[in-house]
């Protein structure tokens, strides 16, 4: 919403305020059905509410997002495995460590002045997913034939919990290759 208000008009943007104005006027006329969210780093958020006062009296509650911290990551990484029944032990996750830091301590500034860590730029929590449906697939290459002639010879009741956890798990190479395979895609964008 703040590229709607440009600089270097002496009355602001009309096409932009006029866009304002008409949400302002559906916002104020459906108040009782109608919820309106504004995203955006906390410095541009500022400069747009400040573009016209309806706006910062219809948008009066904030709730601040902070990046994830490379533990959360982790954790994310371990909780996003469990959903789909993977088993990501906490010292197999330990390999996304250094990468999960580097990416928080990288930091750039947006033109508004606002803090953007490289963890914000890739995605965070869309990342971390990313990192480990690529895991996964890494997974399945490195199962190789053999294991899956094993499966389809055996009955599967003769499967040891080692056994089955093996299928489940995803290793650091796993892991490691998810990453850089996440990575990658990201550049590629």
């Amino acid at each position: 919403m703040h590229t709607l208000h440009e600089k270097g008009y002496s009355q602001g943007d009309p096409y932009g305020n006029a866009i304002i104005n008409t949400l302002l006027l559906y916002m104020e006329n459906h108040r009782d059905e109608l919820v309106v969210f504004g995203a955006g780093y906390a410095k541009a958020m500022e400069k747009m509410l400040e573009v016209n006062q309806g706006l910062r009296r219809r948008f009066s509650t904030v709730i601040e997002f902070f990046s994830y911290t490379p533990q959360e990551l982790i954790a994310l990484t371990q909780l996003m495995g469990r959903e789909n029944e993977d088993v990501i032990t906490e010292e197999e996750s330990q390999v996304l460590l250094p990468s999960y830091t580097k990416f928080y301590m990288e930091q750039s500034y947006s033109e508004d002045g606002d803090l953007i860590r490289g963890i914000d730029l890739l995605g965070n929590a869309g990342f971390v997913r990313n990192v480990v449906e690529k895991a996964r697939d890494h997974r399945s290459f490195r199962l190789d034939d053999e294991d899956l002639d094993a499966v389809l010879a055996s009955d599967l009741t003769e499967f040891s919990e080692d056994q089955l956890r093996r299928f489940k798990e995803l290793t650091r190479e796993d892991l490691a290759e998810g990453l850089r395979a996440a990575v990658a895609e990201k550049k590629t964008k």
